[in-house]
């Protein structure tokens, strides 16, 4: 024991048992401090048991704060139902009410404060919708007065804006008018009020959604002519184009009958290219302002997939203009002609091809099939001219062939030539020589090509014709009259020109027969007699034209000229080219079919062919049958 120790008095002894109970809380800060314990437990449980409960009454706030927002929704909703139906309040006028609650819910967070506020909103706007439902006639009359009123002044700038369609909004406007004057109750109001004011949307509409429709229209021909050659629209036919012989316009176009579009060849048929008529049609049958909804979303459907179409079909459009150039320039090159700058154009056309695949876009396509666009038609000039002339020639060379052969007229002993008809001067080649030396544009080239090409089309029949099994084969039920065979070059000349589904009277030359051909099957052969070889017939393709009987032909030349007639009269005639020519009867010849057309003694008539008219007989009713079976349009095929 040291000296401290020693100075102090011993502590008192403590029980075991306080020492059992006292140990395990002792550590190296000494002995716990047992009150504290003895009053922490009990506290803490009762703060537990506070916040639950505060937890349990604030989940049934909230439940019964969201079951009466529920149940106030309801009312405002059957409110909203009744004030529409019922009360035919204006649905314009419920719309505000009905964003305005979803605007409430919406922002509804899942606390008491959010439900309650907005079951706040829902209860007042109910009172709202009650407020509208039961308004005295008075003000109601009032509103839709004042509706009214701008409904009509909408309809006046329609009407002086000069749009037909006023007219519909003119009268459904006066129906308005009329019912208002009769309403008395207000739903009865409120129902005219509706409809003034749904008209009213709609004419408002109207104009916005008729300058949509023009530049959705302007944007697919755009399309079309970009995608399609330039051509407005692709079509699968086109009018049938007739040989008509009029020195400002050779060609005619036959609305009535339709062939096969080859000059738009490769064209892609769009399916939008339809749309904008059948949207001018519904803008125009709009009566509401639910139809102007519908247009406005299918003008932006169909705006959508326009341009998909178009990214689609853009890199396919690029390489059919990269193809057709450098066919172009093949050809040109075979006409020996220089394409140094086509060349180098077409390397330029064709490195920018590349490009724009390696990054694609709409932009970019659209400017380099504009670019090939305008360097096709740089080359669409020499092209032609050179193709034309090229034709020419090869056509005289073919004339040369057709000159070469000869038919022995056995009234005099003479050899004429078979194809006399193609080298005249003025209806044969040489009309086609003529406006040659005239053209100067592409489409002037064009048109004359076709003149030619038509003529070696017919030329060549004619050629083959002499060769042809049916060459003048008669019915044997009626020798003097009718063919029964059909004849292979017809039907190869109606197969060329695309006339296989139609009508058609087929004219030759060499036997001096005319056989009347219905979708292809022959229905009827005559005898005819054709110009002579100094008054040619017009050979090529033509049309009938207008339709005369009981008229009187007078001569173009005047008393004295060889060619001179009296003033015949004529039973039936069909013109077939404004050169002056006809299909006509001939009553007062005798001798009709083979070798009519050349010299010959005939007691009644002409001693030789026509003035340039083909000759049907009269006297056995074959001018009238053909005069029944030509109808306006329908194509004569003269080789």
């Amino acid at each position: 024991m040291n000296n401290f120790d020693a100075g102090m008095p011993s502590a008192p002894k403590e029980p075991a048992r306080w020492r059992r109970w006292i140990a395990p809380a002792q550590g190296a800060l000494g002995p716990r401090k047992t009150g504290l314990r003895r009053w922490i437990i009990p506290g803490s449980v009762g703060v537990i048991a506070l916040l639950l409960l505060g937890v349990a009454l604030n989940g049934v706030a909230i439940y019964l704060t969201h079951s009466a927002l529920q149940r106030d929704q309801n009312t405002l909703n059957n409110a909203l139902a009744s004030a529409r139906s019922q009360y035919n309040v204006p649905p314009s006028r419920l719309a505000p009410i009905a964003a305005a609650e979803r605007q409430a819910v919406a922002a509804t967070d899942g606390t008491f404060p959010s439900y309650q506020r907005a079951d706040t909103a829902v209860v007042r706007l109910t009172r709202q919708v009650n407020a509208l439902a039961h308004t005295d006639p008075a003000p109601a009359r009032q509103m839709t007065q004042t509706d009214l009123a701008a409904l009509a002044a909408g309809v006046d700038t329609l009407t002086k804006a000069g749009f037909t369609e006023a007219t519909g909004f003119q009268k459904r406007l006066a129906q308005a008018q009329t019912q208002f004057s009769a309403a008395t109750t207000t739903p009865q109001i409120f129902a005219v009020d509706t409809y003034a004011l749904d008209q009213l949307t709609a004419v408002n509409a109207f104009q916005p959604t008729y300058k949509r429709l023009q530049d959705f229209t302007s944007f697919i021909n755009t399309e079309s002519q970009l995608i399609n050659n330039g051509a407005p629209v692709a079509t699968a036919t086109s009018d049938l184009q007739c040989a008509q012989g009029l020195t400002d316009t050779f060609w005619l176009d036959d609305p009535s009958v339709q062939v096969k579009n080859t000059s738009n060849a490769g064209a892609i048929a769009l399916a939008e290219a339809a749309w904008p008529a059948a949207d001018l049609a519904q803008l125009r049958a709009a009566a509401s302002s639910a139809d102007f909804a519908a247009l406005n979303s299918a003008l932006t459907s169909q705006t959508q997939q326009a341009l998909a179409n178009e990214s689609s079909l853009l890199p396919g459009v690029t390489n059919n203009l990269l193809t057709q150039f450098q066919s172009d320039i093949t050809l040109m090159q075979q006409q020996k002609q220089d394409t140094t700058t086509y060349e180098q154009l077409y390397a330029q056309d064709k490195q920018q091809a590349q490009t724009v695949a390696a990054t694609p876009s709409v932009a970019g396509y659209t400017a380099l099939v504009t670019a090939l666009r305008k360097h096709l038609d740089q080359i669409g000039l020499p092209l032609i001219k050179a193709k034309t002339k090229s034709d020419v020639a090869a056509f005289n060379q073919l004339l040369a062939q057709g000159l070469a052969m000869k038919t022995v007229d056995p009234a005099n002993g003479v050899a004429y030539s078979d194809a006399y008809e193609y080298a005249d001067p003025n209806t044969g080649i040489g009309d086609a020589t003529q406006r040659l030396a005239s053209a100067q544009t592409a489409h002037d080239y064009q048109l004359v090509d076709n003149e030619v090409l038509m003529f070696t089309a017919n030329l060549q029949a004619m050629i083959q014709d002499t060769k042809d099994p049916s060459f003048n084969i008669l019915d044997p039920n009626n020798p003097k009259a009718y063919w029964k065979v059909p004849h292979q070059t017809d039907l190869n000349l109606i197969n060329y020109y695309g006339l296989g589904s139609t009508k058609v009277i087929v004219v030759s030359f060499v036997e001096q027969a005319a056989r009347l051909y219905d979708n292809g099957t022959l229905v009827r052969g005559f005898k005819v007699t054709t110009g002579a070889p100094d008054l040619p017939s017009v050979p090529g393709l033509h049309c009938g034209l207008d339709h005369l009987k009981d008229t009187v032909f007078k001569s173009p030349d005047p008393p004295g000229s060889p060619n001179y007639y009296l003033p015949t009269p004529i039973h039936f005639a069909v013109d077939y080219s404004y050169y002056g020519y006809a299909l006509h009867d001939a009553w007062w010849r005798s001798w009709f079919g083979r070798y009519s057309n050349l010299p010959h003694y005939d007691p009644a008539a002409f001693n030789g062919g026509s003035h340039g008219c083909i000759n049907f007989a009269y006297y056995n009713g074959d001018a009238q049958y053909m005069w029944n079976f030509v109808q306006q349009g329908t194509p004569i095929i003269v080789y």
